[in-house]
């Protein structure tokens, strides 16, 4: 069932990680009620505290596969073309919802251009564990069906979707604000401590897929900041109990320069830890506008911690600074930029840290 917010009719899309949802009578998008959802809320974070460690990381993700049926397609007027490279299996297209008209992003995985059955499951994985995530540092998806052809997810609309790409990858231009430093950083890990809260490793964090939401004129001219929501879990595990809490990463995959040096090739055994270690690169990278790895003689496992600091921007210095103490109080910077970790890492006390 497609689900958007209250908010979503003027386009910011900030959705609450509990919500309570009526649907409208055109058999279209529910709307929320803001304040049943925030009592809810805050319910629910009350109960999450009141948990014990044994609780923490534990799958919650129903594993079966639930497309809705392909006629819903038609529900959807398409706007333009924003992404369709030729090589790539995947075309990413702008739509609008016919009876709400709310502007929706159609993601289309194109069969022929699978190359397996490895594949094809990944894209239906995506499917899966993308329709169970409810958070507002998380793109939502609204539904998702199969056809012979394709498999098409229809989902959250960014309205600067590609902010980080074109600021520090395309211009080679740091973040030099150190409060839109602090809030980006902060809305990525609330995004990936759900993920881990909820028994799903990312596996593919990197700054393209950390989407930028602006708010609208009147909420920015009272000094709200966008909000960064992550997307893409096309590579994403489930831990289980029969891992030991862990995944069973079966072929090495990721990004380069995001991946965790301990990913070997075939089956490893991976755990929230290697999410931690590319948004240490994240990190680094909207600090400096590019990888660590660009730095001479880099490599992985070499301590080159007293540079890191030295290397950035005053503001941008002090606000890695302030990450560093008040997000991952038990990271060093070199531990993870880097350093091989090899114990999991639990984020919940650091992302709520005052």
């Amino acid at each position: 069932m497609e689900r958007i917010n209250k908010q979503a009719q003027s386009q910011t899309y900030q959705d609450k990680p509990v919500i309570q949802e009526h649907q409208q009578s055109d058999g279209g998008p529910p709307v929320l009620n803001e304040k049943e959802e925030v009592k809810e809320y805050l319910k629910a974070e009350s109960q999450n505290d009141s948990g014990d460690e044994s609780s923490s990381h534990q799958n919650q993700i129903d594993t079966h596969f639930k497309p809705s049926d392909p006629l819903i397609i038609n529900n959807y007027m398409y706007i333009k073309e924003i992404y369709n490279v030729n090589l790539s299996p995947t075309l990413i297209s702008l739509t609008t919802h016919n009876c709400s008209n709310i502007r929706v992003i159609k993601k289309s995985i194109r069969k022929e251009k699978l190359i397996n059955e490895t594949q094809l499951g990944y894209a239906r994985n995506e499917c899966i564990i993308h329709s169970q995530l409810k958070h507002e540092n998380i793109v939502e998806l609204y539904d998702y069906t199969e056809t012979d052809k394709e498999i098409v997810l229809f989902m959250e609309f960014c309205n600067d979707a590609n902010y980080f790409e074109e600021k520090i990858e395309a211009s080679l231009t740091p973040i030099m604000n150190q409060y839109k430093l602090q809030s980006y950083a902060n809305d990525i890990l609330q995004g990936v401590d759900y993920l881990h809260s909820i028994g799903v490793i990312h596996s593919d964090l990197k700054l393209q897929n950390a989407l930028v939401n602006r708010p609208d004129a009147d909420d920015s001219d009272c000094g709200e900041l966008p909000i960064v929501k992550l997307c893409d879990f096309g590579l994403s595990h489930i831990m289980s109990t029969e891992y030991g809490g862990k995944a069973l990463m079966v072929e090495k995959c990721g990004t380069s320069g995001y991946i965790a040096p301990e990913i070997g090739t075939k089956n490893t055994l991976v755990g929230p830890e290697i999410d931690l270690w590319s948004f240490g690169v994240m990190l680094y990278e909207m600090c400096t506008a590019y990888k660590p790895t660009k730095l001479l003689n880099y490599r992985y496992g070499i301590e080159i911690g007293g540079s890191i600091i030295n290397i950035l921007k005053i503001q941008s210095r002090d606000a890695l600074k302030w990450i560093l103490k008040k997000e991952l109080l038990r990271l060093k910077p070199y531990s993870i930029l880097g350093f091989k970790m090899t114990q999991e890492i639990d984020l919940n006390d650091k992302v709520h840290h005052p």
